[in-house]
């Protein structure tokens, strides 16, 4: 429907910017799970250079693409939906987040995480 109303090249190019910012999202949070996984659960494993100084490089790498991709040039016309498309679909998501956390409903979370670590 979307691609009908916009256009196959609109909806093509802001998926594609979408589908960035998810990415980079997605692998900036993995990072920073990489470093507290091995500052806490795995501490006697730690090693300095592949769990701080390869994900610290790789997310200021993913933020400086990210900051280029959206001020040089800013995306124009419907490319420049992009970001706040993606600003309220992440803002929904960590505000349920939030109130599934706060009122003590993480469990689904946590079972998650442990299917994911048993495979």
């Amino acid at each position: 429907v979307l691609g009908a109303w916009w256009g196959g090249s609109d909806l093509f190019f802001v998926s594609g910017l979408l589908f960035t910012l998810v990415a980079s999202w997605l692998y900036v949070w993995a990072n920073v799970g990489v470093v507290r996984f091995f500052l806490g659960e795995r501490r006697a494993e730690f090693h300095v250079v592949p769990h701080v100084v390869l994900p610290v490089l790789t997310t200021v790498a993913l933020v400086y693409v990210g900051w280029q991709t959206f001020t040089n040039p800013a995306p124009e016309g419907r490319g420049a939906w992009a970001l706040p498309i993606f600003l309220v679909w992440a803002g929904i998501g960590i505000v349920i987040l939030a109130l599934m956390r706060s009122r003590g409903r993480e469990g689904w979370l946590l079972r998650a995480g442990e299917e994911v670590h048993e495979r």
